[in-house]
C-alpha cells in the first residue's frame, strides 16, 4: 500500500516538475504562455508527455472541439515541441502560409521527424535544389513522357508485359498498382536507367521501407529503437539505397570534374543524376564541404519521391472515376482525349497540355479526397498576425490548406467542369485552394505529377478493360479515411479492381 502510495506522490511530483519546467524554466515555454502569444495548453494534464496525441486518429473531432475550447488560435505542446493551430486563417494573413521565408518547411520536417525520416541529417541541407527546374523544363518534360511511356509499355502491354504473368486478366488492388507503377516511373525518370533496367524489383523494395507515408507508425517506432542505439530494418534499406545509386554518382561526379558532359545512357536524354551530383556539387563547395555520395541519394529520395504519395493516390482515385463514368458524359469525354492522342512512343507535351478535360478530373479528384490536409510550418522568427497574436520563434504551425468546401457548389458531387472556364469555382480564394499549385502556391512537381497521369490513363485507356472486381470496391467512398493529416485521403480497405488485354492498341 506504501508502495502504491509513493508512486502516486511521485507521478504527482513529477506532473508539477514537468509543468513549472514549461511554464517558468524553457525559455520557448515562457514565451508561449505570455499575453501577446496564442493560448497555451499542456494537455492532458494527467499524462502530458506527449500531447494529445491520440487526436490522430479522429482529426476532424479534434479541431472542432479544440476550436470550441480555445478558439481560433491556440498552441498545444507536443513531445516537447510548441505547435499552433491555426483553424480558421483570416484571408489578410494567409499570404503568410504561402509567401513568407519566416516559415520553413525543411526546419519543420527536421523538428517533426528527426531519424524517423531517411537521411534526416541532410534535412536542412536540401530545399528546393537548382536542377528540378532544369528536370521539368518544357524540352526535357517531352523526354520524360516518353520514359512514361517506355515504363508503361513493360507493364501493360498485352504481349509480355509483366503485370500480366502469363494470363489474359488479374484482379489487383487499385492503390497497390499504382504505387508499385509510379515507383518504377520515378526511378527511370529521377534516378538511374541503369537501376530500372538491372534491378528494379530491388528498388521497389527499398522504396517501399523507406517510404514514410507508407508506414508512419513503423517509422515512428524505428525512431524510438534508434535512440537506444539499435539498428532497424530502414536503417539497412538506406545504406543499401545509397549503395545502389553511388557507382552513378561517382561516375557522374567524374565528368564533371573533367568538365566533360553529361553521357546520358537514358534512351529518352533525361540525364537527372548528372544534374542532381551537379547541383548537389555547387551546393557543397558554396559551405566548403567535401562532397557526399549520401546527400546526393537524400536529394533523389526526397526531392522526387515524396511526390509519390499525392501522384499515386490521385492516379489511383481518377482510374476509380474513370470506371464510375465509363458509361456518362464525364467518363466520354476524357476517352476522347485519350483516344485523341497520338501513339504512347510518340507523345509529347504539347499533347498532353491539350488534355484540359483530363487535367479538370485530377483537379477535382484532388478536391474532393482533401478532408484533414494540414500546412506545417516552422516561425524562424516572431510572427505577427494581423489580430495582434505573435507566434513565437521556434513554434510549428499547422493550418489547413484545401479543405475550403465553401468555395464549390455542390461539394460533395464529381464535376470536372467546376475547374474550367467560366466556373474555375477555385478562384474564389486562392490561399486555401492549393492542390497541384492552383492557388497561392508553388508546386515544383505539378507539371509532371499531371503528366505522368495523363500517360498512365491514356495508356491504361488502350491497353486494357478495367472495371470493379467486387462490390466492396464498388463502395469504396464509403470507407474513405477522412483523419489524414498529410496527402489525399484514401480508402481505409483494399479497393481491387480488374483488368483484362485488350488485343489491339497503339
Amino acid at each position: 500500500m506504501h508502495v502504491i502510495l509513493y508512486c502516486v506522490i511521485g507521478y504527482v511530483v513529477l506532473l508539477a516538475l514537468f509543468q513549472l519546467y514549461h511554464r517558468c524554466i524553457s525559455h520557448l515555454g515562457r514565451v508561449n504562455f505570455s499575453n501577446k502569444t496564442p493560448k497555451a495548453i499542456i494537455t492532458p494534464w494527467y499524462f502530458p508527455w506527449t500531447g494529445p496525441i491520440l487526436s490522430v486518429f479522429n482529426v476532424e473531432s479534434f479541431f472542432k472541439q479544440c476550436r470550441k475550447k480555445y478558439g481560433e488560435v491556440f498552441s498545444l505542446l507536443f513531445f516537447g515541441k510548441w505547435v499552433t493551430f491555426i483553424c480558421d486563417v483570416p484571408p489578410e494573413d494567409r499570404k503568410i502560409f504561402f509567401t513568407t521565408s519566416n516559415l520553413g518547411m525543411n526546419e519543420a520536417a527536421e523538428l517533426l521527424f528527426g531519424d524517423v525520416y531517411p537521411g534526416a541529417k541532410f534535412l536542412s541541407e536540401g530545399g528546393t535544389i537548382e536542377h528540378m527546374h532544369q528536370i521539368f523544363s518544357p524540352t526535357q518534360l517531352t523526354n520524360v513522357a516518353k520514359n512514361l511511356s517506355i515504363v508503361l509499355h513493360d507493364v501493360l502491354n498485352p504481349t509480355d508485359g509483366i503485370i500480366w504473368r502469363g494470363k489474359d486478366s488479374i484482379v489487383i488492388d487499385v492503390f497497390d498498382f499504382v504505387y508499385d507503377l509510379t515507383i518504377r516511373l520515378n526511378v527511370l525518370n529521377f534516378s538511374s536507367p541503369r537501376l530500372y533496367k538491372e534491378c528494379i524489383e530491388e528498388v521497389v523494395e527499398l522504396y517501399s521501407i523507406l517510404d514514410f507515408e507508407k508506414n508512419k507508425m513503423r517509422h515512428i517506432f524505428d525512431g524510438l529503437i534508434k535512440k537506444i542505439g539499435f539498428g532497424t530494418q530502414k536503417d539497412k534499406a538506406w545504406k543499401r539505397w545509397v549503395e545502389q545509386l553511388s557507382p552513378d554518382i561517382y561516375r557522374k561526379l567524374h565528368l564533371i570534374e573533367n568538365c566533360i558532359p553529361e553521357d546520358d545512357q537514358n534512351t529518352s536524354g533525361v540525364d537527372a543524376i548528372y544534374k542532381c551530383v551537379e547541383a548537389c556539387k555547387k551546393k557543397l563547395d558554396r559551405k566548403s564541404k567535401p562532397f557526399d555520395p549520401e546527400f546526393v541519394a537524400f536529394i533523389i529520395f526526397s526531392t522526387f519521391f515524396p511526390a509519390q504519395l499525392n501522384t499515386y493516390t490521385a492516379s489511383a482515385l481518377l482510374i476509380l472515376e474513370y470506371i464510375k463514368h465509363s458509361q456518362d458524359d464525364i467518363g466520354l469525354k476524357m476517352k476522347k482525349e485519350f483516344d485523341d492522342n497520338p501513339n504512347l512512343s510518340e507523345l509529347t507535351v504539347h499533347d498532353l497540355n491539350r488534355m484540359d478535360y483530363t487535367e479538370a478530373c485530377i483537379h477535382e479528384v484532388i478536391r474532393r479526397s482533401t478532408f484533414s490536409q494540414l500546412f506545417f510550418r516552422l516561425c524562424t522568427k516572431n510572427l505577427s498576425l494581423s489580430n495582434g497574436i505573435v507566434i513565437p520563434a521556434g513554434n510549428i504551425t499547422i493550418c489547413p490548406s484545401t479543405t475550403a468546401r465553401d468555395l464549390y457548389k455542390e461539394p460533395d458531387l464529381f464535376d470536372p467542369e467546376r475547374h474550367l472556364e467560366p466556373r474555375q469555382e477555385n478562384k474564389g480564394d486562392i490561399y486555401r485552394a492549393v492542390p497541384f499549385g492552383r492557388g497561392k502556391h508553388a508546386c515544383s512537381g505539378e507539371r509532371y505529377g499531371k503528366m505522368q497521369i495523363k500517360v498512365l490513363m491514356t495508356a491504361l485507356h488502350r491497353m486494357c478493360n478495367v472495371e470493379f472486381a467486387d462490390e466492396q470496391s464498388k463502395n469504396y467512398e464509403a470507407k474513405m479515411n477522412r483523419n489524414m493529416l498529410a496527402g489525399l485521403s484514401r480508402p481505409t480497405i483494399p479497393v481491387n479492381i480488374r483488368l483484362s488485354k485488350k488485343q489491339y492498341y497503339n
